[in-house]
């Protein structure tokens, strides 16, 4: 018996990608909490000089 099934691709755009494979029958809430649970460590948000104080900036006035 063949089983099914579907490939997620993510690609960054600096050309780095993770595959996922799910059922299905997997629920689009089940392939989110799974890609969230196995986010590859590399792919950590990094926020550089400037940047990160104009990000602190802006979600001060947020709050």
């Amino acid at each position: 018996m063949i089983t099914q099934q579907i490939n997620l691709r993510l690609i960054l755009v600096s050309g780095k990608s993770k595959d996922f494979l799910f059922s299905p029958s997997d629920s689009a809430a089940d392939i989110a909490q799974h890609v969230f649970d196995h986010w590859p460590q590399d792919w950590k948000l990094t926020i550089e000089g400037d940047k990160y104080s104009n990000f602190l900036a802006a979600v001060d006035k947020l709050s």
